[in-house]
């Protein structure tokens, strides 16, 4: 039956890609409440839509969760899914939101994270359906939209209404199999601290959209007491550690008003070694701003500028290391100065043996610590945080088994678990494991400019995915 499935996948692989495309052209950003994006009305009713044409029965429970279903028995495989995603930046070789296939690969914001398997699933279903296969196990897609924002009231919603599945898979990580995540905190800063002198004064600094996001470009604007000219500026910009992989800074010259940008790499804020984050730049400007007109760096400039590249918290003092999951780290996500009002939000994601509440006291301890009185910031955790997780593969073996022997036949790779950075629905559900889509050579798509899938590993995800379901399905 593998082949016949993998058959039927390829002869109705131009229904599928036009589906796909088709989502990735809704722009589903989750957040915002611009009519320009509609959301999630929008996404929901081209949901509706393609399950009508793939005779799928939906549910939409109070336009905050979608539930696909199929099939019946005793016990219930979940998938949990999300419909929504973080905002497409800058720098984009084709446009975010146009699902355009080129060189080999369909491009697009959600092309990996979450719509790929969100369409490949419901495509799973849909080929079940016209094959007129029969399961021991019912299958439920559950689709929520809040997931990047990392509200997730749109489950807790879903689990008001429904019990949960047996057993779920959260196809919004890396193979082979995710056992373990990271936690989940944000801790926020709030303070008041004038950054001006008799030469300069800051008026406004402002980076980050989301939190879960490393901030890929920081706006700076500085009124000085005198004009300045192009040339000084390049001269403070030599001390500027910018490195060539990123767009230089550019700045435009008002009077004695300067408004500078300052660019990075974006990256998920789970993984921030990957990325490169713009505001360490802007506060690297601003120390040598004051070097120069021979003042002390300001005492909040000065511990944003360590917050922002201590990611492992050697310096701040939240450091800690897991063998199975690896280095708690911190990435400064959201920052805005406004004429001396500072706010700042930093993503913390705790390892194993460890907890929120424990990181979040050292990450307070150190904010003290480091500004030896002076300067006061209020360090608070937000309240929706989460714990690491962990999935014992013991308790888990029926489900576990078909997904370790889908992944070696498809790949010829050893089925292995692995833990990630990252956090996802995964904890928003009991027994809830992760299963791709990323393979390590696929890199950091998730959240990047540019983020596209080729075609091979498209098709071999299908496959996975297809197959996997099929499996853990049991068929009659």
């Amino acid at each position: 039956m593998d082949n016949q499935l993998i058959k039927t996948m390829e002869e109705d692989f131009p229904v599928f890609l036009k589906a796909f495309q088709e989502f990735i052209r809704v722009p589903s950003i989750s957040g915002q409440g611009s009519e320009d994006y509609k959301h999630p009305q929008r996404i929901f009713s081209l949901l509706e839509e393609t399950c009508k044409n793939w005779g799928l029965d939906i549910e939409i429970i109070e336009n905050e969760v979608a539930e696909v279903s199929q099939g019946s028995g005793e016990k219930d495989i979940g998938v949990l899914l999300h419909l929504d995603v973080v905002p497409a930046g800058d720098n984009w070789k084709q446009p975010p939101f146009s699902g355009k296939v080129a060189e080999d690969a369909v491009w697009g914001r959600g092309s990996w994270d979450n719509k790929q398997p969100l369409v490949i699933c419901l495509f799973a279903l849909y080929l079940f359906k016209k094959m007129g296969l029969q399961f021991k196990r019912r299958v439920r897609l559950i689709m929520g939209t809040h997931e990047e924002t990392g509200d997730w009231s749109d489950i807790a919603l879903y689990l008001k209404k429904k019990n949960p599945p047996n057993f779920c898979l959260v196809p919004d990580g890396s193979f082979p199999i995710g056992i373990a995540e990271k936690g989940f905190a944000n801790m926020q800063f709030q303070g008041k601290e004038k950054w001006e002198c008799p030469s300069f004064k800051v008026i406004e600094l402002k980076a980050g959209e989301r939190v879960n996001m490393v901030p890929d470009k920081a706006s700076l604007t500085i009124e000085f007491n005198e004009e300045i000219s192009d040339t000084q500026i390049k001269e403070w910009m030599k001390e500027v550690p910018v490195p060539s992989s990123v767009t230089a800074p550019d700045w435009e010259i008002e009077g004695k008003t300067v408004r500078l940008n300052f660019y990075g790499k974006g990256s998920h804020s789970s993984a921030p070694a990957n990325g490169i984050n713009a505001l360490f730049f802007a506060f690297t400007f601003l120390k040598e701003l004051c070097s120069y007109h021979g003042k002390d760096p300001f005492p909040v400039l000065d511990f944003m500028h360590t917050l922002t590249d201590d990611i492992k918290g050697e310096k701040i003092g939240f450091a800690a290391k897991d063998e199975f999951l690896g280095a708690t780290t911190g990435s400064v996500s959201i920052f805005s100065y406004n004429q001396g009002e500072i706010e700042c939000v930093q993503n913390m994601r705790p390892t194993t043996g460890t907890t929120c509440r424990e990181t979040a006291e050292k990450v307070k301890q150190g904010t003290e610590k480091i500004l030896q009185g002076r300067a006061s910031l209020e360090v608070t955790m937000k309240e929706r945080f989460k714990e690491p997780l962990y999935v014992d593969p013991d308790e888990n073996e029926e489900y576990l088994v078909p997904l370790r022997e889908v992944y070696k036949k498809v790949t010829g790779r050893p089925p292995k678990y692995i833990g990630t950075p990252g956090s996802t629905y995964a904890k928003a559900m009991p027994n809830s494991i992760l299963f791709g889509p990323l393979e390590e050579e696929d890199g950091e798509m998730f959240h990047q400019s540019n983020e596209k899938v080729p075609f091979p590993r498209l098709k071999e995800n299908m496959q996975l995915y297809i197959l996997a379901l099929y499996r853990l399905l049991e068929p009659r």
